[in-house]
């Protein structure tokens, strides 16, 4: 599958992206100049083997530390981008890059990655940090999930590709929590993968959510009885993950999921048995139908094995004190892009109170 296609319509503006991203995370102020006070467009000067992110650089995901100096992206060094000094590339490149001033200097740090992923030639299309520590970062692609435990210095394989059934869509870390961090990501197959990892990527990808052999066997997922045998609705792919501020404690995992008619938030419990939605225990509601539309989709050409979503159609971000254990504190702005039938493609986003869904802004 020719993942460009797939991403194309969602590249977004590295300075719109940045200035959206740290507004959320909050923290210091940060710009391109550290003596602007107020976020405006702005784009590196060419001078040489500095200019890596270039204007016309296409941006498929970040991510940065609380306080928005430690970015990393990953996106595609295209036609004249000029990545080392005069040498230009002709054809687009996958590229993973990484600033430690708040976007001011990027470095290009794609050769620490392992061998298998520079040899197959994939496209990185998601990066992820751990909230409280940047030097867990973890960048996927359509089909496997790269780690490093020193800040980008070194990369390793996590094995998710001998595991993976379908195309990852989305890609989570959280905190530490015992020792320990958890990945997740989400597929177009329906399902979400978790890999618990204490050292440099130990521990083994299990399956926590979805479908396995026709059968959901994860207590609550699609608001299915205890067996998870008889779900209400069937989840076709999962478009959003995101882990709890409190992971350490709360243990919560959200996942934006879609059977192909409406778009859904759901919420989960990890631990010994891994529950959803209102099983996972009293504060937990039932799936929230967040809009009576699936995300958008692209219709599969002849080489593809199934209609695809639009990368980064939704998207989850958590009020500062979100806590999956108390349901006055449970509070979620998502994002959808998908097709109204009166306006058409257009964007939301919707504040989730627990299970209450009320409009957070106009479409667009």
């Amino acid at each position: 599958m020719n993942t460009r296609k797939k991403w194309q319509s969602r590249v977004f503006s590295l300075a719109i992206a940045l200035a959206l991203s740290l507004s959320l995370v909050g923290g210091a102020t940060v710009s391109a100049d550290p003596d602007t006070e107020w976020w405006e467009e702005w784009q590196p000067e060419v001078n040489g083997p500095d200019w890596v992110i270039a204007p016309n650089s296409a941006i498929y995901d970040f991510a940065a530390d609380p306080d928005g100096d430690i970015i990393y992206a990953v996106g595609m060094g295209i036609e004249d981008h000029r990545l080392y000094g005069d040498e230009m590339w002709e054809d687009p490149v996958s590229r993973l890059w990484k600033t430690e001033d708040g976007a001011i200097t990027w470095s290009d740090i794609t050769d620490e990655l392992p061998d298998e992923f520079l040899d197959a030639g994939e496209d990185l299309l998601h990066v992820a940090i751990a909230p409280d520590n940047s030097d867990m970062v973890f960048v996927a692609t359509q089909t496997e999930v790269y780690g490093s435990d020193e800040a980008g210095d070194d990369f390793g394989d996590s094995d998710l590709d001998d595991e993976l059934a379908g195309t990852i869509l989305c890609l989570a870390v959280s905190c530490e929590a015992d020792d320990d961090y958890t990945i997740a990501v989400g597929t177009d197959a329906g399902n979400i993968w978790r890999l618990v990892t204490g050292g440099f990527l130990g521990g083994a990808w299990k399956m926590i959510g979805g479908y396995d052999a026709g059968v959901a066997d994860y207590p609550g997922w699609d608001d299915s009885d205890v067996d998870g045998l008889f779900p209400s609705m069937t989840t076709t792919a999962v478009t959003s993950v995101a882990l709890s501020h409190k992971f350490d404690s709360d243990d919560t995992i959200l996942a934006i999921t879609t059977d192909g008619v409406a778009t859904y938030l759901q919420t989960g419990r990890l631990g010994n048995v891994d529950q959803w939605n209102a099983i996972a225990g009293s504060a937990f509601p039932d799936a929230v139908e967040i809009v009576d539309a699936p995300p958008l989709w692209i219709a599969a050409p002849p080489d593809w094995p199934r209609d695809v979503v639009v990368g980064g159609a939704t998207g989850i971000a958590l009020s500062a004190d979100y806590d999956g254990r108390k349901g006055n504190l449970r509070y979620s702005w998502i994002y959808v892009d998908y097709d109204d039938p009166d306006l058409g493609e257009i964007g939301r986003v919707f504040q989730i109170d627990n299970s209450d869904v009320d409009y957070a802004g106009i479409p667009c």
